[in-house]
């Protein structure tokens, strides 16, 4: 490719004579990576046995694999396993995307999600007893904290 000018450089050229800025593609990566980021990090923060690596090489490399799985595998997964899911109303797609973090925490070491005794909550008369939560139920707990908040954060992002 030859560009005429430094504003050629600023834009792909697709066939259909569509242009799609890298500012656009960076802005989408830049949003990827802080909301897996932020959703880690609140997980982590509430959830004292899911625990992130303290380095920042270990932080960035967990936020790289899950940003991956998240935006990447579980989508074609969803489109692999589609009519699966439609009969289990999406359960096979979501228990994929917690064995894939169990795999990721007992392969890679990165993060680790371990058994935890959750010390209970009263609000406004509600009162959650202490519980203490097993490695497959903190697993599962983690997994829906981690997709419900990036979920939220893509929406108000």
């Amino acid at each position: 490719m030859n560009p005429n000018s430094v504003w050629d450089l600023l834009f792909i050229v697709l066939p259909s004579n569509q242009y799609v800025c890298y500012y656009d593609i960076m802005k989408r990566l830049i949003k990827i990576f802080l909301c897996t980021g932020l959703a880690l990090y609140i997980t982590s923060i509430w959830n004292k046995g899911f625990i992130l690596p303290t380095t920042i090489d270990g932080l960035i490399n967990i936020v790289v694999i899950m940003a991956v799985i998240y935006y990447l595998i579980v989508p074609i997964s969803k489109i692999v396993l589609f009519p699966l899911n439609l009969l289990t109303m999406g359960m096979v797609s979501f228990l994929l995307f917690v064995f894939l973090i169990h795999m990721i925490s007992g392969i890679s070491g990165l993060m680790i999600i371990k058994p935890w005794e959750f010390p209970g909550i009263s609000l406004l008369g509600i009162a959650i007893p202490r519980t203490v939560l097993s490695y497959p139920a903190n697993l599962l707990l983690s997994s829906l904290s981690f997709s419900g908040i990036i979920t939220i954060l893509q929406k108000l992002i």
